[in-house]
Protein backbone atom coordinates (compact mmCIF):
# COMPACT_ATOMS: atom_id res chain seq x y z
CA UNK A 1 0.00 0.00 0.00
CA UNK A 2 1.33 3.42 -0.92
CA UNK A 3 2.29 5.51 2.09
CA UNK A 4 0.77 8.96 2.38
CA UNK A 5 3.18 11.14 4.35
CA UNK A 6 1.80 14.24 5.99
CA UNK A 7 3.73 16.96 7.77
CA UNK A 8 4.19 15.92 11.43
CA UNK A 9 3.46 19.40 12.69
CA UNK A 10 0.54 20.50 10.54
CA UNK A 11 -2.91 20.49 12.19
CA UNK A 12 -6.17 19.64 10.48
CA UNK A 13 -5.84 15.84 9.99
CA UNK A 14 -9.16 14.03 9.64
CA UNK A 15 -8.14 10.82 11.40
CA UNK A 16 -10.15 10.31 14.57
CA UNK A 17 -8.31 9.29 17.74
CA UNK A 18 -9.90 5.85 17.66
CA UNK A 19 -8.60 5.11 14.13
CA UNK A 20 -5.00 6.11 14.78
CA UNK A 21 -2.26 4.13 16.51
CA UNK A 22 0.80 5.82 17.98
CA UNK A 23 3.91 3.65 18.38
CA UNK A 24 7.35 4.15 19.91
CA UNK A 25 10.63 2.68 18.65
CA UNK A 26 12.25 0.83 21.58
CA UNK A 27 15.26 -0.30 19.58
CA UNK A 28 14.50 -4.01 19.56
CA UNK A 29 10.83 -3.52 18.75
CA UNK A 30 8.25 -0.91 17.85
CA UNK A 31 5.47 -0.95 20.45
CA UNK A 32 2.02 0.68 20.49
CA UNK A 33 1.06 2.92 23.38
CA UNK A 34 -1.81 1.77 25.58
CA UNK A 35 -5.31 2.89 24.61
CA UNK A 36 -5.57 5.75 27.10
CA UNK A 37 -2.15 7.20 26.25
CA UNK A 38 -2.79 6.73 22.52
CA UNK A 39 -6.03 8.73 22.80
CA UNK A 40 -4.29 11.51 24.77
CA UNK A 41 -1.49 11.77 22.20
CA UNK A 42 -3.77 11.80 19.16
CA UNK A 43 -6.14 14.38 20.67
CA UNK A 44 -3.21 16.76 21.24
CA UNK A 45 -1.90 16.07 17.73
CA UNK A 46 -5.33 16.66 16.13
CA UNK A 47 -5.64 19.97 17.98
CA UNK A 48 -2.41 21.14 16.37
CA UNK A 49 -0.39 21.30 19.59
CA UNK A 50 3.40 21.31 19.41
CA UNK A 51 3.77 18.59 22.05
CA UNK A 52 2.02 16.54 24.69
CA UNK A 53 3.14 15.32 28.11
CA UNK A 54 1.88 12.01 29.50
CA UNK A 55 2.68 9.57 32.30
CA UNK A 56 3.31 5.83 32.03
CA UNK A 57 4.44 3.21 34.52
CA UNK A 58 7.85 1.59 34.02
CA UNK A 59 8.64 -2.11 34.54
CA UNK A 60 8.92 -1.53 38.28
CA UNK A 61 5.53 0.17 38.51
CA UNK A 62 6.99 3.64 38.99
CA UNK A 63 5.32 6.47 37.08
CA UNK A 64 7.48 8.34 34.56
CA UNK A 65 6.72 11.44 32.51
CA UNK A 66 7.44 11.77 28.82
CA UNK A 67 6.87 14.45 26.20
CA UNK A 68 6.24 13.85 22.51
CA UNK A 69 7.51 16.59 20.22
CA UNK A 70 5.22 16.46 17.17
CA UNK A 71 7.61 18.45 14.99
CA UNK A 72 10.54 16.12 15.64
CA UNK A 73 8.33 13.03 16.16
CA UNK A 74 10.31 12.05 19.24
CA UNK A 75 9.42 10.85 22.75
CA UNK A 76 11.61 12.66 25.30
CA UNK A 77 12.11 11.80 28.97
CA UNK A 78 10.93 14.86 30.93
CA UNK A 79 13.62 14.39 33.62
CA UNK A 80 16.47 13.58 31.22
CA UNK A 81 16.16 15.08 27.75
CA UNK A 82 19.10 12.99 26.52
CA UNK A 83 16.75 10.00 26.53
CA UNK A 84 14.66 10.18 23.40
CA UNK A 85 13.05 7.74 20.98
CA UNK A 86 11.42 8.03 17.59
CA UNK A 87 7.64 7.69 17.37
CA UNK A 88 5.28 6.64 14.56
CA UNK A 89 1.71 7.64 13.76
CA UNK A 90 -0.34 4.99 11.95
CA UNK A 91 -3.86 5.20 10.50
CA UNK A 92 -5.38 1.75 9.86
CA UNK A 93 -1.93 0.40 9.16
CA UNK A 94 -0.89 3.25 6.87
CA UNK A 95 2.00 5.30 8.22
CA UNK A 96 0.94 8.94 8.12
CA UNK A 97 4.11 10.34 9.62
CA UNK A 98 7.47 8.70 8.85
CA UNK A 99 10.11 8.26 11.51
CA UNK A 100 12.23 11.36 11.32
CA UNK A 101 15.87 11.27 12.18
CA UNK A 102 17.16 13.86 14.63
CA UNK A 103 18.19 17.05 12.89
CA UNK A 104 21.81 17.16 11.99
CA UNK A 105 23.90 19.96 13.41
CA UNK A 106 23.99 21.70 10.02
CA UNK A 107 20.18 21.86 9.74
CA UNK A 108 19.84 24.01 12.85
CA UNK A 109 23.32 25.41 12.94
CA UNK A 110 24.16 28.99 13.81
CA UNK A 111 27.43 29.95 12.04
CA UNK A 112 30.41 29.52 14.33
CA UNK A 113 31.33 33.18 14.05
CA UNK A 114 28.03 34.05 15.70
CA UNK A 115 28.22 31.50 18.50
CA UNK A 116 29.34 32.56 22.00
CA UNK A 117 32.74 31.20 22.98
CA UNK A 118 35.14 31.36 25.89
CA UNK A 119 38.70 30.46 26.76
CA UNK A 120 41.82 29.88 24.73
CA UNK A 121 43.78 26.95 23.37
CA UNK A 122 45.67 25.13 26.12
CA UNK A 123 43.24 26.04 28.93
CA UNK A 124 42.67 23.19 31.41
CA UNK A 125 40.05 22.50 34.07
CA UNK A 126 39.62 19.86 36.77
CA UNK A 127 36.38 18.10 35.83
CA UNK A 128 34.47 14.99 36.88
CA UNK A 129 32.90 12.02 35.15
CA UNK A 130 30.63 9.29 36.56
CA UNK A 131 30.96 5.92 34.85
CA UNK A 132 29.88 2.30 35.11
CA UNK A 133 31.92 -0.74 36.06
CA UNK A 134 32.13 -1.83 32.42
CA UNK A 135 33.42 1.54 31.22
CA UNK A 136 35.79 1.76 34.19
CA UNK A 137 37.42 -1.49 33.12
CA UNK A 138 38.15 -0.01 29.70
CA UNK A 139 39.59 3.11 31.31
CA UNK A 140 41.74 0.98 33.61
CA UNK A 141 43.11 -1.14 30.76
CA UNK A 142 43.85 1.79 28.44
CA UNK A 143 44.25 4.62 30.99
CA UNK A 144 42.17 6.68 28.57
CA UNK A 145 38.57 7.85 28.36
CA UNK A 146 36.63 7.03 25.21
CA UNK A 147 34.09 9.08 23.29
CA UNK A 148 30.41 8.43 23.88
CA UNK A 149 28.59 6.80 20.95
CA UNK A 150 26.43 9.05 18.81
CA UNK A 151 23.43 6.76 19.37
CA UNK A 152 23.35 4.32 22.29
CA UNK A 153 22.01 0.76 21.80
CA UNK A 154 18.78 1.69 23.61
CA UNK A 155 18.14 4.50 21.12
CA UNK A 156 19.25 7.35 23.41
CA UNK A 157 21.20 10.03 21.57
CA UNK A 158 24.29 11.66 23.07
CA UNK A 159 23.17 15.23 23.72
CA UNK A 160 26.03 17.33 22.30
CA UNK A 161 27.48 14.69 19.98
CA UNK A 162 29.90 11.72 20.19
CA UNK A 163 32.28 13.41 22.62
CA UNK A 164 33.69 12.81 26.13
CA UNK A 165 31.40 14.29 28.79
CA UNK A 166 32.25 15.90 32.14
CA UNK A 167 30.56 17.69 35.02
CA UNK A 168 32.09 20.57 36.93
CA UNK A 169 32.11 18.88 40.35
CA UNK A 170 31.81 15.42 41.95
CA UNK A 171 28.41 16.46 43.29
CA UNK A 172 27.11 17.35 39.80
CA UNK A 173 28.52 14.11 38.37
CA UNK A 174 26.76 12.14 41.09
CA UNK A 175 23.44 13.90 40.43
CA UNK A 176 23.69 13.16 36.71
CA UNK A 177 24.40 9.46 37.35
CA UNK A 178 21.52 7.07 36.74
CA UNK A 179 23.02 3.99 38.40
CA UNK A 180 25.83 2.82 40.69
CA UNK A 181 29.33 3.63 39.52
CA UNK A 182 32.58 5.39 40.15
CA UNK A 183 33.18 9.14 39.96
CA UNK A 184 36.45 10.10 38.34
CA UNK A 185 38.29 13.41 38.29
CA UNK A 186 40.66 14.42 35.51
CA UNK A 187 42.65 17.31 34.16
CA UNK A 188 40.84 18.22 30.95
CA UNK A 189 42.20 20.45 28.21
CA UNK A 190 39.01 22.33 27.36
CA UNK A 191 40.88 25.06 25.45
CA UNK A 192 38.62 27.27 23.37
CA UNK A 193 34.99 26.33 24.00
CA UNK A 194 31.85 26.86 21.95
CA UNK A 195 28.86 27.50 24.23
CA UNK A 196 25.58 25.70 23.54
CA UNK A 197 22.42 25.63 25.64
CA UNK A 198 20.71 22.36 26.45
CA UNK A 199 17.67 23.49 24.44
CA UNK A 200 19.82 24.19 21.38
CA UNK A 201 21.35 20.71 21.62
CA UNK A 202 17.92 19.10 21.81
CA UNK A 203 16.98 21.15 18.74
CA UNK A 204 19.85 19.59 16.79
CA UNK A 205 22.92 21.76 17.45
CA UNK A 206 25.57 19.05 17.96
CA UNK A 207 29.21 18.48 17.06
CA UNK A 208 31.37 15.59 15.97
CA UNK A 209 35.08 15.70 16.90
CA UNK A 210 35.98 16.60 13.31
CA UNK A 211 33.44 19.43 13.23
CA UNK A 212 34.82 20.88 16.46
CA UNK A 213 38.35 20.92 15.10
CA UNK A 214 37.25 22.30 11.72
CA UNK A 215 35.64 25.30 13.42
CA UNK A 216 38.61 25.95 15.70
CA UNK A 217 37.10 24.68 18.96
CA UNK A 218 38.56 22.31 21.52
CA UNK A 219 35.39 21.64 23.49
CA UNK A 220 31.68 22.24 23.98
CA UNK A 221 30.38 23.94 27.11
CA UNK A 222 26.74 23.06 27.70
CA UNK A 223 24.85 25.66 29.73
CA UNK A 224 21.30 26.08 31.07
CA UNK A 225 21.25 22.38 31.95
CA UNK A 226 19.02 20.73 34.54
CA UNK A 227 22.09 19.85 36.64
CA UNK A 228 25.13 22.10 36.32
CA UNK A 229 27.16 22.80 33.17
CA UNK A 230 28.30 20.00 30.86
CA UNK A 231 31.76 19.98 29.29
CA UNK A 232 32.60 17.85 26.25
CA UNK A 233 35.93 17.32 24.56
CA UNK A 234 36.74 15.63 21.27
CA UNK A 235 39.81 13.50 21.97
CA UNK A 236 41.09 11.12 24.65
CA UNK A 237 44.41 12.94 24.56
CA UNK A 238 42.73 15.98 26.10
CA UNK A 239 42.05 14.01 29.31
CA UNK A 240 44.97 13.37 31.70
CA UNK A 241 45.61 12.62 35.39
CA UNK A 242 42.52 10.45 35.82
CA UNK A 243 41.87 9.47 39.45
CA UNK A 244 39.07 8.13 41.61
CA UNK A 245 37.02 10.63 43.63
CA UNK A 246 34.01 8.66 44.87
CA UNK A 247 31.96 5.53 44.53
CA UNK A 248 28.18 5.98 44.44
CA UNK A 249 25.69 3.23 45.15
CA UNK A 250 22.03 2.87 45.95
CA UNK A 251 21.39 3.49 49.63
CA UNK A 252 18.57 1.11 50.67
CA UNK A 253 17.41 3.23 53.60
CA UNK A 254 16.71 6.32 51.48
CA UNK A 255 16.43 4.65 48.04
CA UNK A 256 18.80 7.01 46.24
CA UNK A 257 22.37 7.05 44.98
CA UNK A 258 24.77 8.24 47.66
CA UNK A 259 28.53 8.49 48.11
CA UNK A 260 30.12 5.50 49.78
CA UNK A 261 33.22 5.67 52.05
CA UNK A 262 36.31 3.84 50.84
CA UNK A 263 35.81 0.85 53.13
CA UNK A 264 32.54 0.07 51.30
CA UNK A 265 34.08 0.23 47.82
CA UNK A 266 33.72 -3.01 45.82
CA UNK A 267 36.85 -4.78 44.61
CA UNK A 268 36.66 -3.35 41.08
CA UNK A 269 36.72 0.24 42.41
CA UNK A 270 39.67 -0.56 44.67
CA UNK A 271 41.46 -2.10 41.68
CA UNK A 272 40.78 0.98 39.57
CA UNK A 273 41.99 3.26 42.36
CA UNK A 274 45.20 1.23 42.67
CA UNK A 275 45.72 1.59 38.93
CA UNK A 276 44.93 5.27 38.28
CA UNK A 277 45.20 6.75 41.79
CA UNK A 278 42.77 8.65 43.99
CA UNK A 279 41.95 12.21 44.93
CA UNK A 280 42.82 11.71 48.61
CA UNK A 281 41.22 14.95 49.80
CA UNK A 282 37.87 14.01 48.24
CA UNK A 283 38.04 10.43 49.53
CA UNK A 284 38.78 11.66 53.04
CA UNK A 285 35.91 14.14 52.82
CA UNK A 286 33.47 11.33 52.06
CA UNK A 287 34.90 9.19 54.86
CA UNK A 288 34.55 12.00 57.41
CA UNK A 289 30.83 12.28 56.63
CA UNK A 290 30.09 8.56 56.80
CA UNK A 291 28.92 6.24 59.49
CA UNK A 292 30.38 5.00 62.72
CA UNK A 293 34.15 5.28 62.92
CA UNK A 294 34.27 2.01 64.87
CA UNK A 295 33.11 0.19 61.73
CA UNK A 296 35.98 1.45 59.61
CA UNK A 297 38.40 -1.34 58.68
CA UNK A 298 41.92 -0.56 59.79
CA UNK A 299 45.30 -2.20 60.08
CA UNK A 300 48.23 -1.60 62.41
CA UNK A 301 51.85 -1.07 61.48
CA UNK A 302 54.28 -0.82 64.40
CA UNK A 303 51.34 -0.03 66.67
CA UNK A 304 50.00 2.76 64.45
CA UNK A 305 46.53 2.42 62.93
CA UNK A 306 46.49 3.06 59.17
CA UNK A 307 43.83 3.23 56.47
CA UNK A 308 43.76 1.32 53.17
CA UNK A 309 45.92 4.00 51.54
CA UNK A 310 48.58 3.51 54.21
CA UNK A 311 47.90 6.81 55.94
CA UNK A 312 47.70 7.05 59.76
CA UNK A 313 44.33 7.34 61.49
CA UNK A 314 44.06 9.64 64.50
CA UNK A 315 42.37 8.86 67.80
CA UNK A 316 39.19 10.49 66.53
CA UNK A 317 38.98 7.96 63.71
CA UNK A 318 39.80 10.49 60.99
CA UNK A 319 42.69 10.29 58.53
Amino acid sequence: MKQNYNSPSSPGRDASPGAVTWMVDLGQEVRAYNEQTNYQIECAHAEGKDSVVFNVADAGGREKSYRIDFKEMRQIDVLDSRKCRHVYRLDDGVQLTPVTTAKTRHESRVPSTDRPTEGHHGRTLELCHATSQEAARLIQSSEMMKNSPDIYPNGTRSLFGPLIYFAESPEDAEKKALKSGVVLQATVEVGRSVIITGAEAIDGLRYTPDQLRAEGFDSVKGVNMRIGNEWCVARSEQVTRIRVVDYIDMSPDINKLTRQPWWLWPAWVVSLADSVGVNEKAVESTASLSGNNDLKPTAEVNGLRINSAGRPIGDNGQF
